[in-house]
């Protein structure tokens, strides 16, 4: 929360900013998280949480709004409050996944800095540690993927479908891998040189533009997105890369003028799916789609052709429905599960034809059921 948790509200709290030189000496006190035994109401002793990391932050910031840390998962049934013990906090508030605590400052009266926690889950906890590294170093990457039909997400590396995204997003997302050094290398990045950590803010933008998806012209001003522009407005290390430290580096390559940026969406689109051995999933979700879209359409077309409106035809497609069966790719319509008589067909456009015609021949018959 930038270390705004506890600034509004009807008794704010004097929350300060953490000097850098303080930083680093507060977050190893508390990393002990992971090694704290409290007692809880029931005066049982416990270890808080299995693995503690505090992702490593943007060289060179004068000061911190709060720490970060994320957690494996708690190793027992302790409450916030009992965390909130733990950490001598003396004010908790959930968001999201996490919770924010309020810790006096060291040697100051009514003083307070903030401490996130945030819970991952096990089979993403490493990813997850990568993606909340270094301020807004994958911003900056995701906001070059996204543009090669990849997306980069706490729970790891996805190939985005466009053929599915137009019409069902939430379901055009194929998971690559949640393995960061794999993410990485598929990416085109060090990962040797990310593990030794940086040492300057220049380190970190010299790093991510080496990526093989870095452009340059993604971060122009006719180029980007609304949401881009607003992370511009918002994020002040995502600014200072576009607009200080990028208009200076002169030694960037310039966009490859041979392959056009569609072909070189197919080439990674390509590469993605036998590197991580997903061609049988792509093909699964494009097969799923393609017959979530004809089964769509054989409602559409129904109540477009069947002189019904209102309640009146929201009676009858429930009559028209309670006889078809949806069988994976094979659909059965006409008659009662099982009974003879019944049409099975494999699910195609032809299918979702006959459908119809059953269905405007039927209907009359299904009001009077």
């Amino acid at each position: 929360m930038g270390g705004l948790a506890f600034a509004s509200g009807p008794e704010p709290l004097h929350v300060i900013r953490i000097p850098a030189k303080q930083y680093p000496k507060l977050t190893e006190q508390y990393r002990k998280l992971d090694k704290f035994i409290i007692a809880t109401s029931h005066d049982i002793p416990l270890t808080l949480y299995e693995n503690v990391v505090s992702p490593p932050e943007v060289p060179g910031k004068p000061d911190h709004g709060d720490i970060d840390f994320l957690v494996e998962k708690p190793l027992s049934n302790a409450t916030t409050q009992d965390t909130a013990k733990a950490l001598g906090a003396v004010r908790s508030v959930a968001s999201g996944g996490g919770t924010s605590f309020a810790i006096p400052y060291p040697e100051h009266t009514d003083t307070y800095f903030q401490l996130d926690v945030n819970v991952c889950r096990k089979e993403t906890f490493d990813f997850e540690v990568v993606m909340t590294s270094y301020g807004d170093l994958w911003h900056i990457l995701g906001a070059c993927a996204t543009r090669f039909h990849l997306a980069l997400t706490n729970s790891g590396l996805y190939l985005r479908m466009p053929e599915i995204e137009a019409t069902h997003k939430k379901d055009s997302l194929l998971h690559l891998t949640s393995d960061p050094d794999e993410m990485m290398q598929f990416l085109g990045l060090n990962v040797e040189q990310f593990k030794r950590e940086f040492e300057t803010r220049d380190e970190v933008f010299e790093w991510a533009t080496s990526s093989r998806v870095f452009r340059r012209e993604f971060f122009e001003k006719e180029t980007i997105s609304v949401k881009e522009q607003r992370m511009r407005e918002k994020r002040v290390m995502y600014r200072v890369f576009v607009m200080e430290w990028l208009p200076r580096a002169d030694h960037l390559p310039r966009p490859n003028q041979v392959l056009s940026r569609e072909d070189i969406e197919e080439v990674i689109r390509k590469e993605a799916l036998t590197h991580f051995h997903k061609h049988e999933r792509y093909t699964k979700m494009l097969t799923d789609h393609q017959q979530r879209l004809l089964k769509d359409s054989v409602w559409k077309r129904i109540a477009s052709e069947l002189p019904l409106e209102g309640k009146e035809l929201g009676r009858i497609m429930v009559r028209l429905k309670e006889k078809l069966y949806w069988d994976g790719e094979r659909v059965s319509f006409g008659r009662p599960r099982g009974e003879k008589g019944m049409t099975r067909v494999d699910l195609d456009q032809q299918a979702v034809d006959e459908i119809v015609e059953w269905a405007v021949e039927y209907w009359r018959e299904a009001s009077q059921e």
